[in-house]
């Protein structure tokens, strides 16, 4: 992944070309001139041209290079280069979130709001050389940035905290909830379109890979028609983990302990509590059969094909939605029972008239734990991709990988696996699928 910057001028009029080069997708642009002249308030000549080429050879198209990043293997930006392949910074992640960086100056250990915003920075840094103003080595953990902001992430400052270390900095450029703020347009990078704190509202329309009318909307909610908003105008409560997608942050116990105090139960209550718990394992154990039935089924297997191998993780996901009494007529498989490749269960799965929402991995792992099937899903340019969210601690398992949700996957490999060993971040983004409840 890469970042860089055009010298960009104009040669003469109607031929609009880098001082470098011809850069661009192929087809025609226009930049309509002003009223005086065909000249802009600068005074610099508007063109109207074609663009006959692209190249993305920095050395040939003219662009410069300023910094070059290593993704981790759901997409984080983990490590940063300088343009010459100098180290700049290292970000920890942990579960997801941003936990800790690494720069030229140490250490630094971060502090989040429940929406992934870094509000304070720590210092990591144990060595004669974290020292206060006065001389003093600080102790590990030392308070070294606070970092505050509005709701929709404008007016964000990051001022160094009283007697911070000789350390302290500004150590990464991920800021509201996790994204990374760009210092040169002050835009926050969400993946599929720049997002303006300033404004509350992303740069560029959402867009969806199967045309849709309104892309993700809901039409029962007003807030969701708006294709520029940014998490239907609920900031506090609403994240966008890649510039499509929005989803609610679940109240923490604390939060809730906050707002009232618990009543005690009642005799009623807790033979209601103990019902709920027999009918979640009963539901729990339904789902894993079902999924060991369509991992063990030799019809599932993967075959080779023209392509390579081929697997058949669509036919698997109707018969796992089929075994739990899941409704998907109509979103896995057709009328007539015959099921849909796993692009279109994909697209399907994400149209949320269709009864089923987006929702975090943590939040498709709390729903398998209960019983209830939830999906993780990658569109891709041939078929895509589709497994179950799989239980917890389940007898016997012992998933392929290291991070992300349990799954019961039935593709290449036929079997249960974490997230990092099924899906590729580069390939596209990982969204898990719920049904409405």
């Amino acid at each position: 992944m890469l970042k860089g910057t055009h010298p960009f001028r104009d040669n003469n009029p109607g031929d609009l070309r880098s001082g470098h080069g011809s850069i661009g997708r192929d087809g025609d642009f226009a930049i309509y001139p002003s009223l005086d002249a065909g000249v802009n308030a600068l005074g610099a000549t508007l063109a109207k041209g074609t663009i006959a080429t692209m190249s993305c050879d920095p050395t040939t198209n003219g662009f410069q290079i300023t910094e070059n990043y290593v993704l981790g293997p759901s997409g984080e930006e983990l490590t940063t280069l300088d343009g010459s392949n100098t180290w700049q910074r290292t970000n920890v992640f942990v579960g997801g979130r941003l936990t800790a960086t690494y720069d030229q100056a140490g250490l630094h250990f971060h502090m989040t709001d429940p929406l992934g915003t870094r509000r304070v920075e720590l210092s990591g840094n144990l060595t004669s050389g974290n020292l206060t103003s006065s001389g003093q080595t600080q102790p590990l953990g030392q308070a070294e940035l606070d970092c505050q902001s509005l709701p929709y992430g404008d007016q964000q400052s990051c001022t160094p905290a009283p007697n911070a270390p000789s350390t302290s900095d500004d150590a990464t450029p991920l800021h509201f909830t996790g994204k990374e703020r760009d210092a040169e347009s002050g835009n926050d990078y969400f993946g599929a379109r720049y997002y303006a704190s300033t404004m509350g509202r992303f740069m560029s329309p959402d867009w969806s890979a199967k045309e849709e009318p309104v892309p993700y909307a809901t039409m029962n909610d007003p807030q969701s028609l708006n294709l520029y908003a940014y998490v239907r105008n609920n900031p506090l409560r609403g994240v966008d983990p890649d510039g499509h997608e929005y989803l609610i942050t679940e109240p923490t116990e604390e939060d809730n302990s906050n707002s009232e105090t618990e009543s005690s139960q009642s005799v009623a209550d807790q033979q209601t509590a103990q019902s709920t718990a027999q009918q979640q394992n009963g539901a729990v154990q339904n789902l894993v059969d079902a999924q060991n039935s369509a991992m063990s089924n030799s019809q599932y297997a993967p075959t080779v094909g023209k392509g390579g191998l081929v697997s058949h993780c669509s036919e698997a996901a109707c018969s796992i939605a089929a075994a739990t009494g899941a409704n998907t007529a109509g979103v896995l498989s057709d009328a007539n029972g015959h099921n849909y490749d796993a692009n279109t269960q994909i697209n399907n799965l994400a149209n949320t008239k269709n009864g089923w929402h987006a929702v975090t991995p943590d939040q498709a792992q709390a729903l398998a734990n209960q019983g209830v099937l939830a999906f993780a899903t990658q569109r891709g340019a041939g078929h895509g991709h589709i497994a179950s969210v799989r239980p917890e601690g389940i007898p016997g398992d012992q998933p392929r990988g290291r991070s992300g949700p349990i799954l019961a996957n039935v593709g290449i490999f036929n079997g249960v696996e974490h997230q990092s060993a099924v899906f590729t971040p580069a390939h596209g983004a990982i969204i898990y699928y719920a049904p409405n409840q």
